[in-house]
């Protein structure tokens, strides 16, 4: 574990609202991700599984209503949230926010601002936007950090057909970058099976690095399976990190598991680049457990606290202020 308390830098929680805006943005552009999370879905909705998938079949948006209305799991008390952090050591969170709505229209970005704001010693939340429509997501973006606090951006191009090097998208970076607020960009791996896999190539965050050198980037998941051109795009650009949300930490070590460039550099070359992020929501596992895999990885001594606590310590310190 981390010397420090641990800091998880890409969380997803909020009411039983927030999660139904969360839900429908799959439903509606890349349902896939309800089959293959199917299992943490219903164990979290208290549904029988095969049922939701039978439903999820005919319907993906009636299959997240049904989610929804059955799961108490997904009416976590804010409070009782906090608490469980707290318990299980964890630092600090970043949750981030998505622009879809549910049946009740609820902002779900305003809504986990709120929730953040009961606890800002232990919770952040970055903004979702929309890449479909870059004035109005630049205009959010300056709300949100002005009236709910608002420390960071998160897009995601395989979630609406939008590359991330697309110049449509210079509003949302001039802005996150003038405000100083770090962007998280989904990258690598994702289930929109009606997009080519490459609208999530992490090349494209190349170019947005190279376009806005004072922006902050961290890239989502680590760009797998292209770790090789994450690692050279963090050593090209001073402006970019990575977290490794979504992956195991136990299997990193593993021979082909990808990220051996990684861990090869993590002493050198991306020293302080590196950040642990849980995704826990697609796990068993929360993210107290697995930040504690972090141990077992073969790292340079010191390396293991930067992950966990250091790199993203230094990220969120700069957030809000412009490099």
């Amino acid at each position: 574990m981390a010397e420090r308390p641990v800091i998880d830098i890409c969380a997803v929680h909020g009411d039983r609202e927030v999660w139904e805006a969360y839900l429908t943005g799959f439903a509606l552009a890349a349902p896939d991700y309800l089959r293959r999370f199917s299992a943490p879905l219903a164990r979290r909705a208290g549904v029988e599984e095969g049922d939701y998938l039978r439903r999820l079949a005919a319907d993906p948006l009636a299959a997240v209503h049904h989610l929804i209305d059955a799961g108490t799991g997904f009416d976590i008390a804010d409070e009782t949230y906090i608490e469980r952090l707290r318990a299980a050591g964890i630092g600090h969170q970043v949750l981030h926010g998505f622009p879809w709505r549910g049946r009740g229209g609820v902002d779900a970005n305003r809504s986990i601002a709120a929730l953040a704001a009961k606890a800002p010693d232990l919770l952040t939340a970055w903004t979702g936007v929309s890449l479909r429509a870059p004035a109005q997501a630049a205009r959010e973006m300056e709300r949100a950090a002005a009236e709910w606090n608002m420390r960071g951006v998160s897009v995601s191009p395989f979630w609406e057909g939008v590359c991330a090097s697309d110049r449509s998208l210079d509003p949302i970076y001039r802005t996150a970058s003038r405000l100083g607020l770090p962007v998280w960009i989904h990258a690598g791996q994702n289930f929109n099976n009606t997009l080519p896999l490459d609208i999530s190539d992490v090349r494209h965050i190349d170019r947005v690095a190279a376009a806005f050198p004072d922006l902050r980037i961290v890239i989502g998941h680590g760009g797998w399976p292209w770790m090789a051109d994450s690692v050279a795009i963090l050593q090209r650009h001073a402006n970019v990190c990575l977290e490794f949300s979504s992956h195991r930490p136990r299997f990193m070590a593993r021979a082909g598991s990808g990220w051996e460039g990684v861990l090869l550099q993590a002493g050198g070359a991306l020293r302080g680049r590196v950040m642990f992020g849980s995704a826990f929501w697609v796990s068993r596992l929360d993210a107290a457990a697995l930040a504690a895999e972090v141990a077992d990885l073969p790292l340079p001594d010191g390396v293991a606290d930067e992950w966990l606590h250091g790199n993203a310590a230094r990220l969120l310190a700069g957030a809000g202020r412009p490099l």
